[in-house]
């Protein structure tokens, strides 16, 4: 089975949308082109949002991150501090800290990276 295409005759452009959308595309063969339409189903969801908060902690205090705005993603550093110093990837919460240092944690969901 092959496609006879023209170049750059399918251009499929998406705003920010906040709602699930979907769109058909249907592919009609033409001139030379023998077969069928096909239809083709395009769905576009909206960017999941991965901002969060670290607030300030003093070494051995409770930690985390708090304000995550959409849930299900992980956490890492960025760099790897190296140490001893552990951050759980589920909860975001930071064992080991060095009194005085700064982490850089992000947070990844989907697409989205966001770093504190």
């Amino acid at each position: 089975m092959g496609w006879c295409m023209e170049p750059d005759n399918i251009k499929f452009t998406s705003a920010n949308v906040t709602n699930q959308q979907v769109g058909i595309i249907t592919v009609t063969p033409q001139g030379s082109c023998p077969g069928t339409p096909l239809m083709f189903s395009i769905t576009v969801n909206p960017l999941q949002d991965a901002t969060f908060t670290f607030p300030d902690f003093c070494a051995g205090a409770t930690n985390g991150p708090t304000s995550i705005a959409t849930s299900g993603g992980t956490f890492s550093f960025m760099p790897n501090p190296g140490g001893g110093v552990i951050i759980n990837s589920l909860t975001g919460v930071i064992t080991g800290g060095v009194a005085g240092s700064s982490y850089t944690v992000q947070y990844n969901k989907g697409p989205c990276l966001t770093s504190y």
